[in-house]
């Protein structure tokens, strides 16, 4: 079935981002400074699969495995680096048919810059720009929510995800 193809190429180009949560007071810079292991990963989203007039849409989760994600957060400059990574195993529901795609060494964003304003964290480096959510910050937890929507057309075929990832990460 055609559709396994794309969900296959899909798992090979996932990437992660984040979404959003409250936060009940405003973080204190200094707080995210500092060396941060990742404890889990959880993605929700919907990815639609479209072949000339034929679409297909199918919700998934993924959860995290095999973890060794670390990201070391600086000041002055405000910079981070990025080491290790994240297994994810994606679910997708096409049509309550349950289908796993594991993605090894998913990519998460390369080093760069930061900056927090509000509850908000932006992300950036020589490609790219993120946004992302600080659910919680406290001196040893910090949760990270992303939005983003990821897509690829080949061969006359395109993938489009929409993606909602939650990072939880403790402070080494």
């Amino acid at each position: 079935m055609k559709i396994f193809n794309y969900l296959f190429a899909l798992a090979f180009i996932a990437s992660f981002s984040f979404t959003s949560c409250t936060v009940d007071e405003l973080p204190d810079e200094t707080e995210i400074i500092g060396t941060w292991l990742v404890k889990s990963v959880d993605l929700v989203g919907t990815a639609q699969f479209t072949q000339g007039n034929d679409v297909t849409v199918a919700d998934f989760t993924g959860v995290g495995y095999d973890m060794d994600l670390q990201i070391t957060i600086n000041e002055n400059p405000n910079d981070y680096t990025v080491e290790g990574d994240v297994n994810v195993l994606i679910t997708y529901d096409l049509d309550g048919q349950l289908i796993e795609v594991p993605i090894e060494e998913a990519d998460f964003i390369d080093a760069g810059n930061w900056d927090i304003t509000n509850d908000v964290l932006t992300v950036s480096n020589a490609t790219q720009v993120e946004v992302a959510t600080l659910g919680e910050i406290t001196e040893t937890s910090l949760i990270l929510e992303w939005t983003y929507t990821d897509s690829i057309t080949t061969a006359g075929s395109a993938i489009v995800q929409n993606v909602t990832g939650t990072y939880v990460f403790e402070k080494q």
